[in-house]
């Protein structure tokens, strides 16, 4: 997997039944969602009932799993519990979760080693009330 190489628009899957994106981080104005908090215009089992409308913010979210082709396929938000976000200078990778343990895993792991092999630093965000573990 090589972060430097990636470049914004060159490759992008489906979202499939993925609507982690609709909940895991805050949303901007003119939504005003916290994190953690499933978005007023999410159907989990559909995905964005605006999504041809959706604000800026959300058109400009990336999700690293959705736009890096090879971003392993178990690793997709609503199978992982995690949405990986690299920062706009590519120096960070953030892990978005609310589920404490979701980092814990081999894969995630994995990951956060191939970050640091690449000088990117990552930064966990939770969601929830308790502290996420890496």
């Amino acid at each position: 997997m090589s972060i430097h190489t990636w470049q914004h628009g060159m490759f992008e899957r489906s979202c499939g039944t993925c609507t982690m994106c609709c909940k895991l981080p805050a949303a901007p104005e003119p939504l005003n969602k916290p994190a953690g908090v499933w978005c007023q215009h999410c159907d989990k089992a559909q995905g964005c009932r605006i999504y041809d409308e959706r604000p800026q913010g959300c058109r400009d979210f990336m999700c690293l799993w959705k736009v890096m082709p090879d971003f392993p396929e178990d690793l997709r938000p609503d199978k992982c519990k995690v949405i990986w976000q690299l920062s706009q200078d590519g120096r960070r990778a953030f892990a978005v979760t609310e589920y404490p343990d979701a980092l814990q895993t081999r894969k995630q792991r994995w990951l956060v080693e191939q970050f640091a092999r690449e000088g990117i630093a990552v930064q966990l965000v939770g969601t929830g009330p308790t502290p996420v573990k890496l």
